[in-house]
């Protein structure tokens, strides 16, 4: 399975950041600038994480998250903040992210997150092989 990580963010030194720090550990990148890039992306690049900042203009990324839940449901998201706020981590954590954080991330830990996103994924997958066998 192919680790591909979409990284959306307004600001073009945090994608590149990203970018370079996740495409030396390995993973595939791909990068969008608005929300409303993300979610064609999505569909072309087909990513395993989706990383998310939450304040961007035109579609945030707690209205990302949402869409991403009903557009690709599998996909796990990271959701990004400068903004340290209880309200919308909280939302963020309702809407179905897997984790929440305050810039400026610790680029090793994101690289941790993101790695057991994709080892959750295979769990997920293995499981349900193994319940539709079971089912069988």
């Amino acid at each position: 399975m192919s680790k591909r990580v979409l990284v959306v963010d307004d600001d073009p030194g945090i994608r590149a950041s990203f970018e370079y720090h996740l495409g030396r550990a390995g993973f595939e990148i791909a990068t969008a600038e608005t929300g409303e890039q993300a979610l064609i992306a999505v569909r072309d690049v087909e990513p395993g994480v989706v990383i998310t900042d939450i304040r961007m203009p035109g579609m945030d990324g707690l209205e990302l998250l949402r869409q991403l839940r009903t557009v690709a449901p599998e996909v796990e998201v990271l959701v990004i903040t400068a903004h340290e706020d209880m309200q919308s981590a909280s939302a963020a954590m309702r809407e179905g992210a897997y984790d929440y954080l305050v810039k400026p991330v610790d680029l090793d830990r994101i690289e941790a997150l993101v790695e057991r996103c994709f080892r959750d994924r295979r769990l997920r997958r293995r499981s349900q092989q193994l319940a539709d066998e079971a089912a069988e």
